[in-house]
């Protein structure tokens, strides 16, 4: 006996299967629909990594190219103060001898700056030194004793027996007394005439002490012979002797009589001075004395 249930089967089937295809068909439209959003959203990742990729590069390069750029500025920079160093250090070594060299030049300014102040003390202290010696000099000079020949006072004798004899007169002008005088004198005959007195003939000088010159006082000499009341020395009479001896060449002019001699004295300050004389018998008949032409000094 057929199942009721077996005949419903196939429409059952039918409407299961039906069933089962309208399920199916809208799924396999979603896993369509689902596959094609994958494939989409796929390609949207690919384009968006594809693009990333291409900013990643972009980036990269712009970062090279940066970095390229700021080391070749970092070179420059390098370069440009590599040189400003060696400027910078070029000055300073110029500063440097710069310096040195003001030392040098200051040092030798101050140098040379102590020269002149030392020479213009040094000039100053002589031109001091100098007036003051002057000053003393001309003061010494003042008060000093000044004794010269004044002249001499006529002549007497010149006979065959008496020598010529004459006397000189010695005045101090001065303001202060001549001390330790000594006088001393000397005949001397020759053929021709002289100036003076030769240095040997000085040699044979032999000083006596004198009296002291007062100030604005005289002193006077007598020679060929001698002052009232003076004895005559051996020397003295050997040399009248020797003048006697020898009248007659000088009275006929063959012979000049030459008396010369020096008077020593000590001024104010102790130093010693001399006053030189040399006369000669100019005329034999008149007895008139002359001058000679030289040793007629004082100091």
């Amino acid at each position: 006996m057929p199942n009721e249930n077996d005949s419903n089967s196939p429409a059952d089937s039918a409407n299961e299967h039906s069933g089962t295809q309208s399920e199916i068909l809208p799924k396999a439209i979603e896993h369509s629909a689902i596959g094609a959003q994958r494939n989409n959203d796929t390609k949207d990742e690919q384009s968006t990594a594809k693009e990333m990729r291409r900013e990643f590069r972009w980036f990269e390069w712009t970062s090279v190219f940066i970095n390229g750029a700021l080391a070749v500025i970092g070179v420059i920079a390098l370069c440009i103060y590599h040189g400003q160093l060696t400027v910078m250090s070029g000055q300073l070594t110029e500063m440097q001898e710069a310096r040195k060299q003001a030392k040098v030049d200051n040092a030798g300014a101050i140098t040379a700056q102590q020269r002149i102040a030392q020479d213009s003390l040094t000039k100053s202290q002589e031109n001091v030194d100098k007036s003051s010696r002057s000053a003393e000099k001309t003061f010494r000079d003042d008060q000093r004793a000044w004794v010269g020949v004044q002249g001499t006072s006529p002549s007497e004798g010149f006979t065959e027996t008496l020598p010529w004899k004459i006397t000189i007169i010695f005045f101090n002008s001065g303001k202060t007394p001549a001390r330790n005088v000594k006088f001393s004198s000397i005949y001397k005959t020759s053929p021709v005439p002289l100036p003076g007195p030769l240095p040997e003939d000085l040699k044979q000088l032999v000083f006596q002490p004198v009296p002291s010159i007062a100030p604005q006082g005289n002193r006077r000499e007598v020679i060929g012979g001698t002052a009232m009341g003076q004895a005559l020395s051996s020397a003295q009479i050997e040399g009248q002797q020797t003048i006697s001896s020898e009248y007659t060449a000088i009275k006929n002019r063959q012979l000049i009589l030459y008396y010369f001699g020096v008077l020593r004295y000590d001024d104010i300050s102790g130093q010693t001075r001399e006053t030189q004389y040399c006369i000669y018998l100019a005329n034999p008949d008149t007895k008139e004395a002359g001058i000679c032409s030289a040793f007629n000094d004082m100091n």
